[in-house]
């Protein structure tokens, strides 16, 4: 069975917890409800915001790509991207 961790994009830690509920600005659901959503901070970059998420046998490649992303200046969220 797998197992799926959740990765800082930033930094490639998994230490992090729930920051709290923000809502989405100017966003409403049905009825004038505003949309929520969760996000994750990084405890050891302080990073807010969404995480990757991938199976844990791919933990060690995934911050290879996101450690070398850093040295070259590039997103890492381009890295990933499916065309």
């Amino acid at each position: 069975m797998e197992k799926f961790v959740k990765i800082c994009p930033k930094c490639g830690s998994t230490n992090w917890k729930m920051a709290g509920i923000k809502d989405f600005e100017g966003s409403f659901a049905f009825a004038g409800q505003a949309s929520m959503h969760a996000e994750m901070k990084c405890l050891d970059c302080g990073y807010v915001g969404n995480f990757l998420e991938a199976d844990e046998n791919e933990l060690k490649e995934i911050q290879k790509e996101i450690k070398n992303s850093k040295n070259n200046n590039n997103n890492i969220v381009g890295i990933f991207s499916h065309n």
